[in-house]
């Protein structure tokens, strides 16, 4: 995917890795919603609850548009998507166990306990965290 001092540099922002190619980093609003303080607009329009949301992406180091105004470093991601490709399901568990590994350490006396036991058994995957999905090989055999 990338060098060590990359990913190294990933996991000390927050993002954790799943299998050869996604991650997850458990984002600003779910944080927020499970101390109770504020949700995201999906949260506000859609009823998509935000501690119950997991922000991941299942093509880290791949994305081929190069935005001028993308947000993220893109300096150290590769235009074409190259390696093994892992199994769906093995991105969704994995992404589920990483994330509810990561917010265990949110808990303690300034949380909303039903939100932060919600949290727990997320419902709904926010694919945006950096990457482009469309790029991950389709097996059609």
């Amino acid at each position: 995917m990338t060098d060590k001092l990359k990913l190294k540099d990933l996991r000390k922002q927050g993002y954790r890795f799943v299998g050869n190619h996604s991650a997850i980093k458990v984002c600003l609003w779910c944080k927020k919603s499970i101390k109770g303080e504020d949700v995201c607009y999906k949260d506000k329009f859609y009823g998509i609850k935000s501690h119950r949301c997991i922000q991941m992406t299942p093509a880290l180091g791949f994305c081929t548009h190069r935005c001028e105004f993308c947000w993220r470093d893109i300096s150290w991601t590769e235009k074409k998507f190259e390696g093994l490709v892992d199994d769906p399901k093995n991105i969704v568990d994995g992404c589920i166990k990483e994330h509810v590994e990561y917010i265990q350490g949110l808990g303690g006396i300034d949380v909303d306990e039903k939100k932060f036991s919600e949290a727990k058994r997320p419902n709904q995957f926010a694919i945006s965290l950096s990457g482009l999905s469309i790029l991950l090989p389709i097996d059609t055999g």
